[in-house]
């Protein structure tokens, strides 16, 4: 038994090894203190699980400096992230997946915490090349889809490149998960660059 209870324990570190939580804090400084107490909240139930900090400077001056140890990496958000002076924030968390410094990222909203071990998340996810929390499905035209009040089917499909007979999923990005390498991460840059026009939302 503790053979096999080591050799599962080998097999298990190889699958979520080069893993980690990315994070990040920008704008106003409440998102400093926010991220330290998620990173904190991690490491108390996941006491290995890496974690990177993406921050603009001013998250953190008010910090003391024994708060931060909750974090093992920290990326100053270079001028990327930016655009006419401000962080764009769908941009920015596209970014920050890109850059992250592990094959396996998850990244957490901080304006959360952490209730349990989270190490199974990536054993489960691993070989997922990207994904998110879905909200809600349905067809072109159906009126009841979750987290759909801002789409007009009519510009959104062929905005998207989708045929009417396409199935519509939502998403909620709070957390996401994405494997290093994946050309599904492109297309979702290449969406995002698009612009997706706001007199376009449904209730402008």
């Amino acid at each position: 038994n503790a053979g096999f209870l080591f050799n599962y324990f080998v097999y298990f570190w190889q699958r979520v090894k080069n893993s980690g939580v990315i994070l990040l804090a920008h704008g106003k400084r409440g998102y400093g203190f926010a991220a330290v107490n998620m990173s904190f909240s991690i490491k108390e139930h996941s006491p290995d699980i890496q974690i990177t900090l993406f921050h603009e400077d001013n998250t953190l001056t008010q910090i003391p400096e024994k708060y931060l140890t909750f974090i093992d990496n920290f990326v100053k958000l270079d001028d990327e992230f930016y655009e006419a002076g401000r962080v764009e924030r769908g941009r920015a968390k596209l970014l920050a997946m890109d850059k992250s410094p592990y094959d396996n990222t998850l990244y957490l909203d901080v304006d959360g915490i952490c209730l349990k071990d989270i190490t199974p998340i990536f054993e489960r996810l691993k070989g997922t090349p990207i994904t998110c929390q879905q909200m809600g499905q349905g067809g072109f035209g159906d009126e009841d889809i979750k987290y759909d009040g801002w789409s007009n089917h009519d510009f959104t499909f062929p905005f998207f490149d989708l045929s009417p007979h396409t199935i519509w999923r939502t998403t909620q990005t709070s957390w996401f998960y994405v494997e290093k390498g994946t050309p599904l991460l492109l297309e979702l840059f290449r969406y995002y660059d698009k612009r997706y026009p706001l007199e376009k939302l449904k209730y402008q």
